[in-house]
């Protein structure tokens, strides 16, 4: 009985997912057999005082108790390369994790994945370990300089498989959707826009200028990231709209404020 309801849920996601495809972000063998643990796919600012990253301990949730664990971070630059991981052990609900520095990198800006690592199944149960599947938000806190009051943002687009592997489950589709973020920029302030790439293949990006009251004068801008790359675009002297086309079903940027340090703290945001 549980194998005919069981085939009988899988065949009506299949049915559901293929008459949708389009509109779908993630591959379909990510919704039949969903793995462990799922992360977004975060920002890290390499020219800052300080990252931090604010982790939550879903096991210690889940069971109503301090439970050790290893909250691993895997680190990429812009064209992809892995860079290298950080660990930190802790048995807190949350914990306020100084996320390492980089300072070898040249990079302005980098991404990184979060996962969590269980250091005693006994603290477990199996039968809940098998239908569970983490999904790995969290929120990055960047400080400009040591007085900085320090700027919340969560993760990026992510639907990437830490369980073991890195795996992107995040897909690019054959149609184009364009995005339009609720926001107007202010031709007195200068803005990094920032991409990162979740997906397995190159992404191109098509940045539109909706304004031509400014030297853009409703200019498209072109941006290819390579898988878990990262991209920026340098904007200044524009006011209106923006819009982005791609072939991810949901594609925005990091908005970043002052990105050369004019001001004491920085101003990060999704669009």
């Amino acid at each position: 009985m549980k194998i005919t309801k069981s085939l009988y849920q899988s065949l009506s996601l299949i049915k559901s997912y293929y008459k949708e495809r389009y509109l779908k972000p993630y591959a379909l063998d990510s919704r039949l057999f969903p793995n462990e643990q799922y992360s977004d796919f975060f920002l890290y600012c390499n020219n800052a005082f300080r990252n931090r990253f604010v982790a939550e301990n879903s096991y210690a949730l889940l069971l109503r108790k301090k439970i050790d664990i290893i909250h691993r971070f895997d680190f990429f630059n812009k064209y992809g390369s892995y860079i290298d991981n950080y660990q930190f052990k802790d048995s807190n609900f949350y914990s306020n994790i100084i996320l390492p520095k980089f300072e070898s990198i040249n990079d302005k800006y980098l991404s990184f994945t979060h996962k969590t690592i269980l250091l005693n199944d006994d603290d477990y149960y199996p039968n809940i370990k098998e239908k569970i599947s983490f999904q790995h938000r969290g929120y990055s806190i960047i400080y400009r300089f040591p007085n900085s009051l320090g700027s919340v943002v969560h993760g990026n687009f992510g639907g990437i498989d830490v369980s073991r592997s890195i795996s992107c489950k995040a897909i690019i589709r054959n149609q184009k959707f364009i995005y339009t973020p609720v926001y107007s920029f202010n031709n007195s302030s200068k803005y990094d826009l920032f991409f990162n790439n979740p997906t397995s293949t190159n992404l191109s990006i098509k940045i539109i200028m909706n304004s031509n009251t400014s030297c853009y004068d409703n200019q498209t801008i072109s941006k290819i990231i390579p898988s878990l790359g990262n991209s920026f675009l340098q904007l200044s002297d524009y006011k209106g709209t923006i819009s982005f086309e791609s072939c991810m079903p949901s594609c925005r940027a990091l908005i970043i404020t002052d990105p050369e340090g004019t001001f004491n703290n920085y101003d990060i945001f999704h669009s």
